[in-house]
This record gives structure tokens, sequence and C-alpha cells, in this order.
């Protein structure tokens, strides 16, 4: 599985990173040509040269072993071990096109876009329930094209394209919602404030939830909303 074999080598760098300054720098002495070489001289590099083969070997043995516990250490965990008391920087990002009825009978049907995202901080508190701290998002909509402003009186007058901007900010701390995961498959289900659930896979090490989404349906006006969208949760390391 690929996430495993990230993990995997996420490990390897840590340890050899902890490791490495174990590792063994052998000096020996050097010889120019015609330079006589003493048994003793000799003996001593080979003797270096040993000293340095067994403790880098050692060392490679203390990685190896590092490596296994920790790998064993995370096959022993479950998602919601990994998940729970964790901080995550979530953020989102949507567009979408969609037909119209201008309402004024200059125009019988027209394209319109909407294009937009936010972020928040998301804590996974070990209850079951979610914080999330400074949250904002901010979209724009409007026509795919321009046109008359005021057709009727005002033919080929202003050109616009009606466009709409809104944002909105917001922080939840009333512990009305909620998270779980699926053991088996790794997905975290969030039910928003008791209301709204979305669901997100969640990695094999739980640092990573990701939702990538489309949807190309007619809607009940018989117009067409195609939208795409994606979210990310990245969990924010803990400091030492």
């Amino acid at each position: 599985m690929k996430l495993k074999t990230v993990f995997s080598a996420s490990l390897l760098s840590l340890a050899i990173a902890g490791a490495s300054s174990a590792m063994a720098e052998v000096s020996v002495t050097s010889f120019s040509a015609g330079q006589a070489a003493t048994a003793a001289s000799v003996n001593a590099n080979f003797t270096a040269v040993a000293n340095g083969v067994n403790t880098n070997e050692a060392a490679i043995a203390a990685l190896l072993a590092r490596i296994e516990a920790l790998e064993a250490e995370h096959e022993s965990t479950t998602y919601q071990e990994r998940i729970a008391g964790s901080t995550y920087k979530l953020s989102w990002t949507y567009h979408a096109y969609f037909g119209a009825d201008k309402g004024d009978g200059s125009m019988t049907n027209y394209i319109r876009f909407l294009m937009g995202g936010g972020g928040s901080t998301i804590i996974f508190n070990g209850d079951g329930t979610i914080t999330e701290l400074a949250a904002a998002e901010s979209e724009a909509e409007g026509s795919t094209f321009l046109y008359d402003e005021d057709p009727m009186n005002d033919p080929g007058g202003v050109q616009t394209n009606n466009m709409d901007t809104n944002s909105d900010s917001w922080e939840d701390t009333s512990g009305t919602t909620t998270w779980s995961v699926n053991e088996s498959t790794g997905i975290v289900t969030i039910v928003w404030e008791g209301e709204e659930e979305d669901s997100f896979q969640s990695s094999e090490d739980g640092s990573l939830f990701v939702r990538l989404g489309s949807v190309n349906e007619v809607n009940d006006d018989n117009q067409r909303v195609v939208e795409n969208h994606s979210v990310h949760f990245v969990r924010v390391p803990s400091l030492p």
C-alpha cells in the first residue's frame, strides 16, 4: 500500500537522523610512493578499519531495531488513537458552473460561475467532539460573459457580468460538531453542529484527510449544475 510505504520511509528518515551521530569516521595513516610501511602502521590502519566497521554495524543494528519498534508501535495503534487530540489545518476550494434564469425577460437562460474557498484550524478532541477556530471563507459569483446592464432602457450601454462576492468567518466551540472514524476503512466522518455530515479518507498514519468531489446534474429548475471541490486536513506537528 502506497501510504504505508510513505510512512515507512518517514520512519527510516527519522531513524537515520537519530543514528547518524553514532556512525564511526575512520582515520587511517596514508603512505606515499617509496615510503616504507612499518608493520605497526599497517596494523594500526587495519585496526582502525575493523573498529569502524564494528561501530557502524552496531549503529545499523540499532537503527533497524528502532525502525521495527516504530512500525510495531504504529501497527498496534488505532485510527482513533492516532487522530484524537490532534490539531489540523483545514482548507477547501470549490468552483461551479450552472444555468440560471436572468429573470428580466432579456435573456431566458445564461451560465454563471461560482468559485471560492476557505480554511480553519480543527481540533479533534478525545471525547469525539470538534473545536473549529479561525474559520473564514470567501466566494465570487458572476456571469461567464458580459451583457447589457439595462437592456430595456439603455441597450448597448453599460456592460456587466453581475458579479457578487461574499465572505464569512466563524468559530465553533459548542461541542455539537462530532467526529468518528471507521477502523476498517480509515473513513473519518464529521457531523457539523449535529446536522450536515461529511466523510473524508484518512492516510494510514492519520496525518492527512482528503475528499475530492464533483457534481454534474440537472437541478429542480431544469438547469445543469457542474461542480468540483477539494478538501484537505493536514495535521499540525506537535512541538517537542
